[in-house]
């Protein structure tokens, strides 16, 4: 096998069709086997990352009507009659803007230099989103980047499966109250890649007691 023409392809390891919360969960039809994917899997993604082959992950999506409900075809849906609004989407977060009356809070964020220990630099945030998942509500504080939210957080994978100081997450900005946060799209920071990049860490209210298995995982003997 050549590891230039090599990859590794992931098929829809996504949390609606695996955890027994998610939406097949929910309507009974999923399994401990199924369930069990993502850790069976994890030392041939790591196998194939430590070995520089390419990592592909494909996701099923559901694209919302008019209303908010999925558009799903005559056949699907009589097949998965249990497929609704929310299944399969970005988790849709609750903006609350920084209080008129007062400065946007200021968040802390250390920055890390090769050889040099860290720093901190204060950022203005515009508010914070919330959210809820499995009972718990969540809260994140985003600073503002060009016409964009940026995140920085932590969750229970880091260290695991996923890079232990810190990921970034980019959202749109508010719409209506609300933004979308799209943890498939959690992404590493440059200190993955090199000891001299100077990269922030997250802030104590961005690092959930939360598993967010989506999104770029660990790379090398990064973690």
């Amino acid at each position: 096998m050549k590891k230039a023409t090599a990859a590794l392809i992931l098929g829809d390891l996504q949390n609606d069709f695996l955890h027994p919360e998610g939406a097949y969960g929910r309507a009974g039809q999923t399994s401990a086997d199924i369930a069990a994917l993502p850790d069976r899997l994890a030392p041939l993604v790591r196998a194939a990352r430590d070995n520089d082959i390419l990592v592909v992950a494909t996701l099923f999506t559901l694209v919302p009507g008019r209303g908010g409900e999925p558009i799903i075809s005559p056949h699907l849906r009589s097949l998965r009659p249990f497929l609704k609004a929310g299944d399969f989407a970005p988790v849709r977060a609750s903006f609350i803007p920084a209080v008129s009356e007062r400065r946007a809070e200021a968040v802390t964020v250390e920055r890390s230099r090769a050889q040099r220990g860290a720093v901190e630099e204060q950022d203005e945030s515009p508010g914070y989103v919330t959210f809820v998942r499995g009972g718990q509500e969540y809260r994140l504080e985003p600073v503002k980047e060009d016409d964009e939210l940026f995140f920085v957080i932590r969750d229970q994978t880091s260290g695991k499966t996923t890079y232990a100081a810190s990921r970034f997450l980019y959202s749109a900005l508010p719409k209506n109250g609300f933004v979308e946060l799209d943890f498939n799209k959690a992404e590493n920071p440059p200190c993955v890649f090199t000891d001299f990049a100077t990269c922030p860490l997250p802030p104590p209210q961005n690092r959930m007691k939360l598993a967010v298995t989506a999104g770029e995982q660990t790379y090398g003997n990064h973690r």
